[in-house]
């Protein structure tokens, strides 16, 4: 992940919590129907596992990519953390162009997290120079894959890179807040 360069655009496949979403599905069941979730949107999001792999993302993007992360434990959150630090830069991103599906905002809500720190396999961050980023879109779309543009690699004056999320700067990936569920 430590190749990303100031200027550059950070991409996002897929959604926040992909993995997560499957997760919440599968072993919060009881939690989500007490929540008045339906069985539909349960069974949508248990769906999530079949998206898990980010194996075709980075294929799709191997040429033009300066740095790739898959944002696991922590999420989306902790690997733009640590994106930022591998590549001594700030990485800026605004929380509303990160994407989210409907029924990982549903399920995240009903137990409270937040879907950008929570389990996030089958999402691949990736940055890419501004001029590749068109082709690097066009790649993924040609492989049926979702992608957005959540913010850029931008220089820092700190001792670290970090994580400007919204204009708070974050340099720590923190701990995955499905974590208590399971204590």
């Amino acid at each position: 992940p430590g190749g990303a360069e100031p200027g550059e655009p950070v991409l996002l496949t897929k959604g926040a919590a992909t993995e997560a979403t499957g997760i919440i599905a599968t072993d919060f069941v009881d939690e989500l129907r007490a929540a008045d979730i339906d069985d539909s949107t349960i069974e949508r999001a248990a769906s999530f596992f079949e998206e898990i792999s980010v194996l075709e993302d980075a294929r799709a993007v191997r040429e033009v990519a300066t740095a790739m992360h898959d944002p696991t434990e922590g999420g989306v959150r902790a690997g733009l953390v640590e994106l930022a630090a591998a590549a001594d830069a700030d990485v800026v991103v605004d929380r509303e162009a990160v994407p989210v599906r409907p029924e990982t905002r549903t399920v995240c809500a009903a137990l409270e997290v937040d879907p950008l720190r929570i389990f996030g396999s089958g999402a691949l961050l990736a940055t890419v120079p501004a001029e590749l980023a068109e082709t690097a879109r066009m790649r993924l779309d040609e492989a049926d894959i979702e992608v957005s543009e959540i913010g850029s690699v931008e220089p820092t004056d700190a001792d670290t890179g970090g994580l400007v999320l919204d204009g708070e700067r974050i340099t720590d990936a923190g701990t995955d807040q499905l974590y208590p569920y399971w204590e």
